[in-house]
């Protein structure tokens, strides 16, 4: 199951506030991330939940986007995009309006997600140039203990909210699409994203709990799920480089990768790129 939400979060911490107040104590290996949207006059942050089927088990397979969409409004997506690898995303989407730009994620056509280890169907639903909805089974929305726990939660908050929303979960004929069409669009990118696993900066993930303190690159890959280590200005890393983690990391996902940059700092360690506690820039002023 996949849900997505473009509540335009300003920042980082607005976009995190949100995923911990919807993911409250689920269990098992959800993945949570924060989506960049850069289309509009206003980027800002969406968020998706990735949650298995069963909250015990580890998530598998690809989110299938099948069908046409348009979705008309004050800005355009137009181009199109092939992605390939073990999901392989072909085809694309159309979003027309009467702004155009191009993006990876949003392109004009319809749509196909294919992948291993099982697909989910999306299918997608003519908006207006206000709000976007489709129609679902009430019944199917939440396989799994878990999933049905976020779902009912999610639901609740988007009634009292104006804010773009997209979820699809196995077996669904169609998304779940609400809210105005430009968050909406917002949405659908961010699950577009999630389902690839081609963006993302991700906030939680099998295998973060393990982040304590100072670690070798070799237990970063080993037990918290970082695929690839990437040092700022080229610098080397091998199974021995040492990390301090500040009990905080935040990777980012990259061509279905999870990798987690860092930058040199004091005692010849390395540090996480994004420290918890940024000062912005200015913030003095």
């Amino acid at each position: 199951m996949i849900i997505a939400i473009d509540a335009a979060s300003r920042d980082t911490t607005e976009a995190e506030h949100l995923l911990h107040e919807l993911l409250g104590p689920l269990p098992g290996e959800v993945v949570a991330c924060t989506h960049t949207i850069s289309t509009g006059d206003h980027p800002h942050l969406a968020i998706s939940l990735t949650i298995p089927p069963d909250p015990s088990t580890t998530f598998t397979g690809s989110t299938a986007f099948t069908g046409s969409t348009a979705f008309t409004g004050s800005t355009a997506f137009t181009g199109s995009t092939a992605f390939t690898g073990s999901t392989a995303f072909t085809g694309s989407t159309a979003f027309t309006g009467s702004t155009a730009s191009t993006g990876s994620t949003a392109s004009t056509g319809s749509t196909a997600f294919t992948g291993s280890g099982g697909s989910r169907a999306l299918t997608t639903s003519t908006g207006s140039a206000g709000s976007a909805t489709s129609a679902t089974s009430a019944g199917s929305a939440g396989s799994g203990v878990g999933g049905e726990g976020v779902v009912a939660r999610v639901r609740g908050w988007l009634g009292e909210r104006a804010v773009g929303s997209a979820i699809t979960w196995s077996g669904a004929s169609e998304p779940e699409l609400s809210g105005p069409s430009q968050l909406v669009r917002g949405a659908y990118a961010a699950a577009v994203e999630s389902a690839l696993g081609t963006a993302g900066r991700l906030v939680r993930f099998p295998g973060s709990e393990h982040v304590r303190g100072v670690m070798t690159a070799l237990q970063l890959r080993d037990l918290c799920g970082i695929d690839h280590i990437e040092a700022l200005g080229g610098l080397p890393v091998d199974d021995y480089t040492v990390i301090d983690t500040l009990d905080f990391i935040r990777p980012i996902r990259r061509d279905g990768r999870v990798v987690l940059l860092v930058q040199p700092a004091a005692g010849d360690v390395l540090i996480p790129f994004e420290v918890e506690h940024q000062q912005k820039c200015c913030a003095d002023h």
